[in-house]
């Protein structure tokens, strides 16, 4: 297993052509990685309370790449979703396999990464957001894919975008690129197949650079055609986030919650939220949570 810490960004093309691919969650947690506490609202003269989970929000963390995953598949969600909208078109789900496997070499990997862009626009996809796998690990035992990446299929990308198939048979005849539509993908689905795709996307790292002090990678989630940065803008969502009360059934801005630590001596309650009388003292407010951990 290689152990990834990012300290400092280089790009790869400062260093040798080798790369190495690497799944999430393979390196090191912070040591307050998925420590429990608690947060809480007022409601009236009661405190409502909800035990959460800190997160670093990292791809290479062990305890939290899951919540970079949701995090991702959300704002990518986000740019899909408004494009559907705005455009009135549907988003689909679409898979390109080469020929061959990718080799692993920066030449290789950016020169497939680049026919695979031209691969999906004569196909009739119009743009979208690709990404890469290496190998499948659906119907596969994935503690053997996490391990070695042996999968039951080769390289291939996958594509949520705008667009219609057309000429199948004739251009894979001529360039043996396999091209599958998974279906339209409505706005809820866009997401969940974003988390699906997330759960086990590479980054390119170099092998000649040590990896204890220097990240180093290729982008392996990229945006295309119509749907690329410098063609495609999406304004981001106006207001707070809101974070959902399950007592009171509706969100809350963070500026309405307050971080806080239990003063009793029998050990925090059980459960995952609850309620208790604001003088009761079983809680002290530490800080507000809109205020960041290091201050």
């Amino acid at each position: 297993m290689t152990v990834i810490t990012l300290q400092t960004y280089k790009t790869i093309e400062a260093f040798d052509e080798d790369l190495e691919f690497t799944l999430p969650g393979q390196g090191e947690a912070y040591e307050w990685c998925g420590e429990w506490y608690h947060i809480g609202h007022f409601a009236g003269k009661t405190l409502h309370w909800v035990r959460v989970k800190r997160s670093c929000h990292r791809y290479e963390c062990p305890k939290c790449w899951h919540d970079w995953q949701r995090r991702e598949a959300g704002e990518a969600a986000h740019r899909l979703n408004s494009y559907s909208v705005d455009r009135r078109r549907r988003m689909v789900h679409y898979v390109l396999s080469p020929p061959e496997d990718v080799l692993h070499t920066k030449k290789e990997f950016v020169k497939s990464r680049q026919r695979a862009y031209n691969i999906a626009k004569s196909r009739g996809i119009r743009g979208g957001i690709m990404i890469y796998h290496e190998r499948a690990c659906r119907y596969y035992d994935e503690r053997v894919y996490t391990n070695s990446h042996n999968g039951r299929h080769g390289s291939h990308w996958h594509i949520i975008g705008d667009g219609w198939l057309h000429s199948i048979t004739e251009l894979y005849q001529k360039d043996g690129w396999v091209v599958k539509n998974l279906r339209i993908r409505r706005h809820g689905g866009v997401y969940e197949t974003l988390v699906y795709i997330l759960d086990h996307c590479l980054r390119a790292y170099s092998p000649e650079v040590s990896s204890s002090t220097t990240e180093v990678r290729l982008h392996t989630v990229t945006w295309f055609g119509s749907m690329a940065y410098n063609k495609l803008r999406i304004p981001k969502e106006i207001g707070q986030k809101l974070i959902f009360c399950p007592i009171c059934q509706e969100g809350f801005a963070p500026s309405d919650w307050f971080i806080m630590r239990y003063r009793g001596d029998s050990g925090p309650p059980n459960g995952d939220y609850g309620e208790t009388e604001e003088d009761s003292h079983a809680f002290e407010l530490v800080r507000p949570l809109s205020t960041p951990f290091w201050m």
